[in-house]
């Protein structure tokens, strides 16, 4: 068996059937072939782990023996001795294995001499998730969003929960720039501690607007022209939370040291931030963009320095607080609180995206 070497024709087979481009009259041959060769059974079977990244799985193997142990009885093969010899085993067993893992693992490797067809009638591979992304350019207003200084809507349909609620319907802390812009001016207040949220300005949307069920994977983006000099601890940027104590935010604060900030992401745990990471980066002046996403259910904040040309990353503790919470509001935010001057931060754009699977 070691002499053993697979014809061109069968490894096209193979080839073909792997990839998904076999006809019905080759699934034919290639049964045939398997039938009448324990070789060609080997070569399959050894082949199929191979193309799908199984060859050195010992954990996939080991799934494969369980599964192989809870079949109802063996598959039979004409032809195929019933000894079982040590060097035999494999061949005996590789239709049986590439079932087996098939159905464990969930890969389309083919059912041998039963099941070829019907495993080749299904895709390789599920689709993947599908983008839902909200859009705001803040070009033009928006009816029934919440409301700026002169009564037009800026597309952002909710606050985050616990902020804003001492604010005026017609908010004067907003204002839609024409031309493209939404200028929110940072109050003096902060999620830490609880400060004055009554005027904290969190605008946003919900992400179960967009197919969100607190399993997936989403981001959340905004871009700022000219970011302005703001008094210690200043900041803005974007977040994510169920409420003004529960939420995760990220962006630039401002430091002692004039005009300058750092990049920054907390989490805000019962009113007090925690798990707090800092990183230099960024000058009054500077056109940013700032994202928050979670993906595999961790947190990542980046910011991309458009003046400078630099990107930085930074990563916080998972905020386990948001899992599985389908009521998660996601938005922009800047406050001051030791500021008196109400300096507006300019967002250009604004994105939500949710990675919703695909079909629903």
């Amino acid at each position: 068996m070691n002499d053993w070497t697979p014809s061109a024709r069968l490894r096209d087979l193979i080839d073909a059937y792997l990839d998904g481009t076999v006809s019905a009259g080759d699934v034919a041959e290639l049964e045939a072939l398997l039938r009448a060769d324990e070789g060609a059974r080997t070569h399959f079977a050894r082949y199929a782990q191979t193309h799908t990244d199984l060859a050195l799985d010992l954990a996939a193997s080991a799934a494969a023996d369980r599964a192989l142990a809870a079949l109802p009885g063996p598959v039979s093969v004409p032809g195929t001795p019933r000894s079982p010899g040590p060097g035999r085993t494999w061949a005996a067993r590789s239709v049986r294995l590439l079932v087996a893992a098939s159905l464990v693992l969930g890969l389309s490797v083919g059912g041998g001499v039963v099941g070829l067809i019907a495993a080749q009638t299904g895709p390789r591979e599920r689709p993947g998730p599908v983008a839902r992304t909200l859009t705001l350019d803040f070009r033009e207003p928006r009816a029934g969003t919440v409301a700026d200084a002169s009564g037009a809507g800026t597309g952002f349909t909710h606050r985050l929960p616990g902020t804003g609620s001492g604010l005026p319907a017609r908010d004067p802390s907003l204002t839609l720039v024409p031309g493209g812009g939404l200028d929110v001016a940072a109050t003096s207040s902060d999620l830490n501690t609880r400060y004055r949220l009554e005027q904290a300005e969190f605008p946003g949307v919900r992400l179960a607007d967009l197919g969100f069920t607190g399993a997936e994977d989403f981001e959340v983006a905004a871009a700022v022209a000219d970011a302005p000099a703001m008094a210690f601890v200043g900041q803005f940027g974007v977040y994510a939370g169920t409420s003004a104590e529960w939420a995760t935010r990220g962006g630039l604060v401002s430091q002692r040291a004039a005009d300058s900030f750092r990049q920054f992401v907390v989490n805000t745990r019962d009113g007090r931030d925690k798990d707090a990471y800092f990183i230099g980066l960024g000058a009054t002046g500077d056109d940013l963009r700032v994202r928050l996403a979670r993906v595999g259910g961790k947190f990542t904040v980046a910011v991309e320095n458009r003046t400078a040309g630099t990107t930085s990353t930074l990563g916080t503790r998972h905020a386990e607080f948001l899992d599985g919470r389908a009521d998660v509001v996601v938005g922009v935010f800047a406050c001051d609180p030791r500021g008196t001057d109400r300096k507006a931060v300019r967002f250009s754009t604004f994105t939500a995206t949710v990675w919703v699977p695909a079909g629903r």
